[in-house]
């Protein structure tokens, strides 16, 4: 049965409805997917509660889902380097339409994923992935040796953010919470602190020898940023990539002016300005993150998974403290 979920109205989780779909068909230069699993992402809940900016809110109903894995079903007209049975994960925009057992997607969206792989853990891959590897190569430009400092480290892009920094070299410090502090240094950190000990200044400072970290990845902001820029080391780089805490708070002039003998520099990255704008190199670094999956250097960590019909149970858990890694939705047989 083709299905998926539909956000017709603004409100909590059980807003979204399980309904019958009807049959996809692929339009030139467009692949049917059938979609194995989705990812769920923060943006679903902002999208659901209509929280989004003013003119970024896409009209209902809407099909929720930016992300997911799957198998290539129909192939439309001028598609090149896919063929039905392609095992294959993919990345969208907002009304990509992942919550849903089939996929009208982009050959842009997509990369091959080896047949061997777990599929539906695949899903938990794209977003994540390619999120981090902005941050860390292309606008943080992370070098072996460097230190980097992941912010919400337990969470799906933070664990991304964990192995692919220590891929490059680099030794890395996470903030999480008390709870969480094992699951960050199981997925690869070399130090995990907690806000619950106290001020983290002095003790990244002792950890770095009082020379501070290269790079921080910060998604939460509010009174976070000012507590980064006196982490920094010497043309320390802060990457904004989120606002869970709201918008950076402090007097930034005057703090920049306190740092600014050590060249630090703050930067803010958001995946969707790849996507949108070089899609080339998106692309590019989705394949390549797909190899770091298939390498065994990336280990997406999933919390747990829901059936389709029961999407809004995965929304209820992802609104609250307790989601380490990924949460997917399954789709059925």
């Amino acid at each position: 049965m083709n299905a998926h979920v539909v956000l017709s109205e603004l409100g909590g989780p059980k807003v979204l409805t399980f309904v019958p779909a009807p049959e996809l068909s692929p339009g030139p230069q467009e692949v049917l997917v059938r979609n194995a699993a989705s990812g769920v992402n923060f943006i679903d809940t902002i999208i659901r509660r209509g929280a989004l900016p003013t003119g970024a809110m896409p009209a209902l109903p809407h099909i929720l889902g930016v992300e997911g894995s799957g198998v290539v079903e129909a192939i439309g007209a001028d598609v090149e380097g896919f063929v039905q049975g392609d095992h294959v994960v993919w990345m969208g925009g907002i009304g990509a339409g992942g919550y849903a057992t089939h996929s009208v997607l982009s050959p842009k969206s997509l990369a091959k994923v080896p047949k061997n792989l777990d599929l539906q853990l695949s899903a938990a891959l794209p977003v994540a992935a390619v999120t981090s590897w902005q941050i860390l190569v292309r606008v943080a430009r992370v070098k072996a040796g460097e230190t980097v400092l992941v912010r919400g480290a337990a969470g799906g892009v933070g664990t991304m953010l964990i192995q692919l920094a220590k891929h490059l070299g680099a030794q890395v410090i996470a903030i999480t919470s008390s709870s969480k502090r094992d699951f960050a240094l199981a997925a690869g950190a070399d130090h995990a602190l907690s806000h619950a000990d106290g001020p983290l200044k002095e003790e990244i400072l002792r950890l770095t020898d009082g020379r501070g970290v290269d790079v921080a990845c910060n998604p939460v902001s509010g009174g976070t940023i000012a507590e980064d820029l006196r982490c920094l080391a010497p043309f320390g780089r802060i990457v904004i990539f989120g606002f869970l805490a709201g918008e950076p708070k402090g007097a930034f002039s005057p703090d920049l002016v306190q740092h600014f003998g050590k060249s630090v520099s703050i930067h803010v990255s958001d995946v969707y300005t790849l996507f949108n704008t070089a899609p080339t190199e998106f692309i590019a670094a989705l394949n390549e993150v797909v190899g770091l999956y298939a390498n065994g250097v990336l280990r997406p960590k999933v919390h747990g998974s829901f059936l389709l019909s029961e999407a809004w149970r995965a929304h209820e858990l992802i609104e609250t403290s307790k989601v380490m890694g990924k949460l997917l939705i399954e789709m059925p047989s």
